[in-house]
Parts: C-alpha cells; sequence; structure tokens
C-alpha cells in the first residue's frame, strides 16, 4: 500500500457531506469486480430500509387506514403504483449519487443561481417540516394510548427525540441502518400479526391491486394522501447522500454499474416488505368496517389512529390495542430519524453549512411542533388527525421539486457520463412526473376551486397566480440545460473537511490511493461539525 498522501485545496467555507460518506467498506464491496455476486449484494443492504422507514410513517398508517374505511380495497392499486414509482425514483436518486459521487442537494447547488437555489432549498425544508408533523402527532397518539398522556403534552415530549437521534449517529451509520432494519421489522410483525387475525376478503383485495379507479373527489384526495405520505421529496436527498457510502473505491465504469445494480435491488427489497405492510393496512382498516355498529364506523371514520385501536381490540382480540400502539410508535419514531438525516444532507448540500444532527433535528423538529401543537390545542385530537392528510397532500405537490432537477440531471450526459439514464428509463420517469403535476394540479383545483370562487374575485385571481407560478418554476427547472459536466475522478475521490469554526482558509483531507488488488483504504476522519457516518470496525 502507498504511504497516505496530502491534498488540500481552497474551498468556500464548506463542509461537504458526500465527501465524509466513503466508508471501510469489505473486500467483496469495494472490488472493481464486474460479475455479480450474493456476497457483495447482501453487504450493500441497509440504506434501503432507511428510506422504507419513511414509506411507513404514521402518515402512512392514517392515509392507509382512512382509504380502507371509506373505500374498502378500492385504493389499493395506488399503494401499489407508488411504491413502483418511489422504487424508480429512488434508483435515479442511487444512480445519480454513484455515478457523480454527489448526492441531490450537492448537485443542485452547484447547478443553480443562488435566488433559485434558495426557493428549491426552502421548498425542501418546508417537506422536510411537513414530514416530521405527522410523526409527531402519531407519536403523540401512541403515548396517548400506552400512557394516558394527554395530547399536548405527547405532542411537547417529541422534542426529547433530537437527543436520541444525537446519541444513535453516535454509533455509525451500520447501527443507524440496523436500528431502522430493527425498526421496521417490528412493525412488520404487528401489522401482521393484525392482518392474520382479520377477516379480510381475498379477492377484493387482489381486485383493488389489479383495478385502477377513483370512485369520488373524496377518493382522488385520499390517493393523492397516499402518493404524498409514501413517495416523500426527502427521501430523495437521503437515498442519494447515505448511498454514498457504498460507493466503490475506485470508481470505475464496470464496479459502478453493478453498484448501482445492488443498491436499486436492495432498495427493491425493502420497497416490497414496505408496500406488503401498507397492504396490510389497508386490509386491515377495511375488515374492520364489516361488521360494526353505526357509531363506531363513523368515529373510525373521521379519526382512524384514534379509532382504530379500539376496534381493532373488538375485532381482533385482547392486546390489539397494545399491539397497535406500538407499531405506531415504531413508525413515527424510524420516521423522524430518517428525516432529520435527510435534512442535513438537505442544509449541507444547498449551503455548505456544518451542522450538528443534534442541532438538526432540533431545528426540524421546533418548526414541526408548532403546527401539530397548535392543531391539537385548538382543533383537538381530530383536527390532529386531519391535520397528517393535509400534510400528505402537501408533500405531494412539492414533489415534482424534487423530481425534476433529479430526472435532469440523470438523463444529461455530459453529467452522468455512460451512466446516463435510457431513453426508456426518461420517458417512464418524465410520464410518472407529469401525472402527479396534473394529479396535484386536479386536486387543488377542485378542493380549492368552488371556496375560491365564492369568495370572490380577488380569491380567485390568487389562486391562479399560484398555479401559474407553480407551473412556470417547474417549466424552468424542466427547460433549463444542465450545466454541469462529471468531476473527473481525481475531483470526486477527493476529500474535503472544514475548519472548526467553518470560516473561509484551506480544507485538508488524507486520501489513500490503494494498490492493486488492494481492499482497503483510509478512512475519512470526521469533520467538525459534520455527521458522523463511518462505521465501526
Amino acid at each position: 500500500m502507498s504511504p497516505p498522501t496530502r491534498a488540500c485545496r481552497d474551498v468556500d467555507k464548506e463542509c461537504d457531506a458526500s465527501a465524509l460518506l466513503p466508508v471501510r467498506l469489505p473486500p467483496a464491496r469495494r472490488a472493481d469486480a464486474a460479475t455479480f455476486s450474493w456476497r457483495a449484494l447482501l453487504s450493500h443492504v441497509g440504506p434501503g430500509f432507511l428510506i422504507a422507514a419513511g414509506y411507513l410513517d404514521p402518515a402512512n398508517i392514517e392515509s392507509d387506514l382512512l382509504a380502507g374505511a371509506r373505500y374498502r380495497y378500492a385504493l389499493l392499486w395506488v399503494l401499489l403504483w407508488s411504491t413502483a414509482a418511489g422504487l424508480l425514483l429512488q434508483s435515479l436518486a442511487v444512480r445519480l449519487a454513484l455515478a457523480t459521487g454527489m448526492h441531490l442537494a450537492r448537485a443542485c447547488r452547484d447547478e443553480y443561481p443562488r435566488r433559485m437555489r434558495c426557493l428549491l432549498w426552502l421548498l425542501t425544508e418546508a417537506a422536510v417540516v411537513a414530514s416530521d408533523v405527522p410523526e409527531i402527532i402519531g407519536t403523540a397518539f401512541a403515548l396517548k394510548m400506552l400512557l394516558n398522556m394527554p395530547l399536548a403534552a405527547g405532542v411537547l415530549v417529541t422534542a426529547l427525540d433530537a437527543l436520541a437521534f444525537l446519541a444513535l449517529t453516535r454509533l455509525g451509520v451500520r447501527a443507524l441502518e440496523g436500528f431502522f432494519g430493527a425498526l421496521i421489522a417490528a412493525l412488520g410483525a404487528c401489522w401482521l400479526l393484525e392482518f392474520i387475525r382479520a377477516d379480510v376478503e381475498e379477492a377484493a383485495l387482489l381486485t383493488g391491486l389489479a383495478l385502477p379507479r377513483v370512485s369520488s373527489g373524496g377518493a382522488a384526495y385520499v390517493a393523492v394522501s397516499l402518493l404524498g405520505a409514501v413517495v416523500m421529496p426527502h427521501n430523495l436527498y437521503l437515498h442519494s447522500g447515505i448511498v454514498l457510502s457504498r460507493r466503490p473505491a475506485a470508481a470505475s465504469e464496470a464496479a459502478t454499474r453493478l453498484a448501482i445494480l445492488y443498491n436499486t435491488l436492495e432498495s427493491a427489497a425493502a420497497l416490497l416488505l414496505s408496500l406488503l405492510i401498507n397492504v396490510a393496512v389497508v386490509a386491515v382498516g377495511a375488515a374492520a368496517m364489516s361488521n360494526l355498529p353505526v357509531d363506531e364506523r363513523n368515529a373510525l371514520l373521521r379519526a382512524p389512529l384514534q379509532s382504530a385501536p379500539r376496534l381493532l381490540l373488538t375485532t381482533l382480540g385482547r392486546g390489539a390495542n397494545t399491539v397497535f400502539a406500538l407499531a405506531l410508535l415504531a413508525s413515527g419514531q424510524s420516521s423522524t430519524m430518517s428525516g432529520t438525516y435527510a435534512g442535513q444532507f438537505v442544509v449541507e448540500g444547498f449551503w455548505a453549512m456544518k451542522l450538528s444532527p443534534a442541532w438538526r433535528a432540533a431545528i426540524t423538529r421546533t418548526l414541526a411542533i408548532g403546527p401539530a401543537l397548535a392543531a391539537a390545542l385548538l382543533a383537538g385530537a381530530d383536527g390532529a388527525e386531519r391535520l397528517i392528510v393535509t400534510c400528505s397532500v402537501l408533500l405531494s405537490v412539492q414533489l415534482p421539486f424534487a423530481l425534476v432537477p433529479l430526472l435532469k440531471f440523470c438523463s444529461s450526459p455530459t453529467l452522468m457520463g455512460p451512466h446516463v439514464a435510457g431513453p426508456r428509463l426518461t420517458r417512464t420517469a418524465v410520464a410518472l412526473t407529469a401525472t402527479i403535476v396534473a394529479a396535484n394540479l386536479v386536486l387543488v383545483l377542485a378542493t380549492l376551486a368552488p371556496g375560491a370562487v365564492a369568495r370572490g374575485a380577488l380569491t380567485t385571481c390568487t389562486l391562479l397566480l399560484a398555479v401559474c407560478a407553480y407551473l412556470g418554476l417547474l417549466a424552468y427547472l424542466a427547460w433549463r440545460p444542465v450545466t454541469q459536466t462529471q468531476p473527473p475522478a481525481e475531483a470526486v475521490a477527493e476529500l474535503a473537511c472544514g475548519t472548526d469554526d467553518g470560516v473561509g482558509g484551506e480544507e485538508c483531507s488524507t486520501a489513500e490511493e490503494a494498490a492493486p488488488g488492494d481492499a482497503t483504504s483510509a478512512v475519512p476522519s470526521r469533520a467538525p461539525g459534520c455527521v458522523d457516518v463511518t462505521t465501526r470496525t
């Protein structure tokens, strides 16, 4: 092995999160082999389960139960196709990171002018906060079920999640991935138990998966909330960042292609598990409506998260209340931590700011607690539940602002080089993005237009201007050509770490040039104030 070399360069006050992610990987993961290996595939397990946590948060459980209670099995096809769309988009995020060595937020920072970058950052931060509100409310409901804690008090208690996240990140990325995997396993076991004990109609379930149908405007609203709860924009930033820990040491074309395949297969397995759990939740909600009194049906339709434990206790037997509360608590905690991690990539990528995980979690949680606490105090528990569905719809509206830049980057030959997305993949992603935008517009106009017209011309004009601004911004992102070029291998391999105060000066890092056939390399030291995601050996 050659001795370590010292590489220094001047940077503009940045601590690049992508530069801190390469970790000491086993030989099977680092080798530039051109053949598929099951051992190497297993060594890539981890990032997909971090992403799958976002597919199983309280917003998903709320939307799933609502869909099952109101429309039985009719909207299962939305879950199926939303998860398939999520896999397609996550594979694009993986492709961007492994081909360029940059996560999505960093690519946006290098591509767009300052004002556009600022706007995209604000929209993304709003999405992170909107995704955190359901986690707060879901956790508060779980604490109320388990400990009989008042809802407002439970909302305030969730602020302690920042401390738990800080303790976990100090253990390294493998511990973090293991923690999420354990939570998802616990969540899956809880819902599988309820699914087995419920009286599910198998034929109706299969029909709901295979036959797309939307029977009313209310069904469309719930369908879009399902889409927003499943395909969340911050997950694209998270996956493109965390997957850099699986980037090959020598980023040759063959090794990168194989790494993309490994990470895509791992994501597919994790998202398949999340799909099975979400389908189980819808089926449990539908089965619970079969033989219930009218008042209990109305309670479930009005407030699924609050009513489901009591109704499941009646239909599934003793212990269902505790099982449901534990599943809700596990989903809330796992999604909270994945959202915090995504938010850290976002702020470090867009603005090159050094921010500890605890501060990132505290800031996001502080911004999200306000709406959740206001809903709990002013509108009560039912209002808090309605806020969960509203946040899911807002996430769907914001999703194209992450999709369009990701699609533009992945379809740019100058940026992606030999790993550019093919014409078929690009057309599919474009059609998916257009469908999401169209669904959002139809939902917004159907929901808000009648009220706007009733309130007068000023409100109507404001709504139309907002729609035009939404479409205009997306059109700018879609038609603006990508100006970046693929960074040279030496630049991608160079690791950057900021100074203690993060102000100017040089950034230096130590990089080892591994000898041919050597599977080890230097592990970058942790930059002060930056997230430590190196594994422990």
